[in-house]
């Protein structure tokens, strides 16, 4: 029998894969664009020199994607050094061929992330695909961002919690951390959390110190020293920027003021999703919860997240939209942080997989069939009219004269100081207009939902009352015993 999930599933996919081949305004000419950094950053690793230095990357990013940069200009690889490590091995594919392999590879991580979490959930696979389909798919495809490989560490942490496979969970945490910043408190909050997952986590530890060392014994200290915040000051007012950092700047202060803000908000955020993750997987049953909630506070505002980030929240989102008690708050924070409520993502190509995606969003949630299809034309709606009516608004509200001045005793030969004067000779250009600021508040606050969700899960004084479960995940006796919503 053919219900409205396997119609949805089997569209989504090649939804995904029709808006990404498709040509429209906001197509990349250049759709490798993170990869081609990457790849460098590993070629780099491979001639033994500083990934992290300009004259190396900058030439092999000019020569593989011309026109991709002005003249001058380099993008940093600012991955760990272990990632770069992984990229050198990368970089021995020519590069036309390595570029469709890690496409690939993206969208199998996609879809892989989605069935875990569907699992962890209790929820139909198309509905965590239709969460992650627009911004964590198609438009980190787009840019060829490494986001959906961290997406899938996570899920993969989570799903192996669930199942008691902690040395599966450790190395799920151990992939993620290719974004550290996101995923550093997930492992931290396992290692305090469980004991049997401490001695596999300092095994993966010792393997990625180990193959940072492709990169010279320094070079872990080099990249949390001078390459980090060479990259936080660089992005300060970058407009695709989610960061208390962005805030603060464009309220005026000073950068070292800006970059404080940040790093407080990027610390209280850390502790606070640890002890919230703790209470919510108490509460919930859920061991799942310790490896994504953490991720959802360390979105909130912190020093330095894309707008491609985000959706890294959403594992979080729908776990206690479907298991929580105060589900139309997660489910808040998953909508929004969804789809790009930027002005100019939405045109033609597009349509299907927007369409789709709200609907299978809108299939999840626990309200009739009726309430399904207002709410999916409800998400379209206003997705739409942000779109086409506040993208045409062209009143600035808010512009950034500031010189590019790089930190006191920055090393100038790092590509994160040329990156740096590139992003802020161009942000005078790129005012905030109202519908910029509307959309990044929409995206400011889906993270932002969803660790409100885990805070009221966490601190609730009723009783939890679980739903009965039709089909329970099947996992070994313990108190964490996971259950699946009934009818989902």
């Amino acid at each position: 029998m053919i219900r409205p999930t396997h119609i949805l599933l089997a569209a989504l996919v090649p939804a995904i894969v029709f808006a990404y081949v498709s040509s429209g305004p906001p197509r990349q000419a250049h759709p490798l664009e993170a990869f081609v950094t990457y790849y460098c950053g590993g070629a780099a690793v491979r001639a033994g020199v500083d990934p992290y230095e300009a004259t190396f990357v900058s030439k092999c990013e000019h020569s593989k994607e011309p026109g991709l940069l002005p003249a001058g200009v380099v993008e940093p690889a600012v991955l760990p050094p272990p990632a770069l490590a992984g990229f050198s091995l990368v970089s021995i594919v020519p590069y036309p061929v390595a570029g469709v392999l890690f496409i690939t590879l993206l969208l199998g991580a996609l879809l892989g992330a989605a069935w875990l979490l569907a699992d962890v959930a209790g929820l139909r696979v198309a509905v965590p695909l239709g969460a992650l389909a627009f911004l964590c798919g198609f438009v980190n495809l787009n840019y060829g961002e490494i986001v959906p490989i961290v997406l899938l560490g996570i899920c993969l942490g989570g799903w192996a919690l669930t199942k008691e496979r902690y040395a599966l969970a450790a190395v799920g945490l151990g992939l993620a951390m290719v974004e550290p910043h996101v995923a550093l408190p997930a492992a931290l909050a396992a290692f305090i959390r469980f004991p049997q997952m401490r001695l596999p986590l300092l095994t993966v530890a010792a393997i990625l110190i180990s193959a940072s060392f492709a990169l010279g014994p320094q070079s872990i200290w080099h990249y949390a020293h001078d390459v980090i915040p060479l990259q936080a000051w660089a992005e300060i007012p970058a407009t695709d920027q989610y960061s208390s950092t962005w805030i603060a700047h464009w309220l005026g202060a000073s950068d070292r003021t800006a970059l404080a803000v940040g790093s407080v908000f990027s610390l209280v955020g850390w502790i606070a999703g640890i002890i919230v993750a703790m209470r919510v997987a108490d509460r919930m049953r859920a061991p799942a919860a310790i490896a994504f909630v953490p991720v959802a506070f360390a979105l909130v505002l912190p020093v330095f997240v894309h707008d491609l980030q985000l959706p890294l929240a959403i594992p979080a989102g729908l776990l206690l939209a479907s298991r929580g008690r105060y589900p139309a708050v997660a489910w808040v924070g998953v909508m929004l942080t969804a789809f790009p409520w930027v002005p100019g993502w939405f045109w033609h190509p597009t349509d299907p997989l927007l369409l789709l995606a709200a609907f299978a969003l809108a299939y999840g949630a626990s309200v009739s069939e009726q309430t399904r299809l207002v709410l999916a034309a409800s998400l379209i709606a206003a997705y739409v009219a942000l779109d086409r009516v506040l993208g045409r608004a062209s009143g600035v509200l808010f512009a950034s004269n500031a010189p590019a001045v790089a930190p006191k005793d920055a090393n100038v030969a790092l590509a994160s100081v040329a990156w740096g004067r590139y992003i802020w000779s161009i942000a005078p250009s790129r005012a905030v207009t109202l519908g910029t600021l509307v959309g990044k508040a929409l995206l400011f606050a889906g993270p932002l939902s969803v660790a409100v969700a885990a805070v009221l899960e966490a601190y609730r004084t009723e009783p939890a009352v679980l739903p009965v479960a039709r089909e329970p995940i099947a996992t070994s006796p313990s108190r964490f015993s996971a259950v699946r919503p009934d009818g989902r």
